[in-house]
């Protein structure tokens, strides 16, 4: 059962997300240059470290403290907290999705927040190739990322679809 307070914790980070969503519906571009914003190449330093793989660099990239979640509706789901735990649960993701790969379709930077929409792929155990996007939100504190906020994902490709 949730919580008064953890339904104002949910309420909130949906107002934050829909403030950061509007943010980048008024931008004209389709991600701005990373000398632009400093969070912006913070944000993409994490893809390069997740595309290769190097739990380690995640971590190495977020404060002790960061915690990373998942918006599941009306519930606010969390994936991991803490440095430590990210670091494992990245080491077990890698693991278990081996051709797991990201990419930054859009980004915008404001404040301490980076607002993406990102693309996953990756090869099934039948070998098609599965895709998704989804809206994460980045705060970034002392240059490190404190916490990630994902919306939830769409299903965008599927090789043994008929699209």
């Amino acid at each position: 059962m949730m919580t008064q307070r953890s339904r104002y914790a949910a309420l909130s980070m949906t107002h934050l997300m829909a403030a950061c969503i509007v943010s980048i519906g008024c931008s004209t571009r389709l991600a701005q240059s990373p000398a632009e914003h400093p969070h912006i190449q913070i944000v993409r330093d994490h893809f390069e470290c997740f595309n290769n793989h190097d739990a380690a660099g995640v971590r190495a990239l977020a404060t002790d403290g960061v915690a990373w979640y998942t918006i599941d509706n009306d519930r606010l789901v969390t994936n991991s907290s803490g440095a430590e735990q990210l670091e494992s649960s990245l080491q077990q993701y890698f693991t278990a999705i081996p051709s797991v790969q990201a990419s930054l379709d859009h980004i915008h930077a404001e404040g301490s927040y980076a607002m993406a929409r990102e693309r996953v792929n990756w090869t099934n155990a039948k070998g098609m190739l599965q895709s998704q996007s989804s809206y994460s939100c980045y705060e970034i504190i002392d240059g490190k990322i404190h916490a990630v906020w994902y919306f939830p994902a769409e299903r965008t490709r599927d090789s043994g679809s008929s699209d």
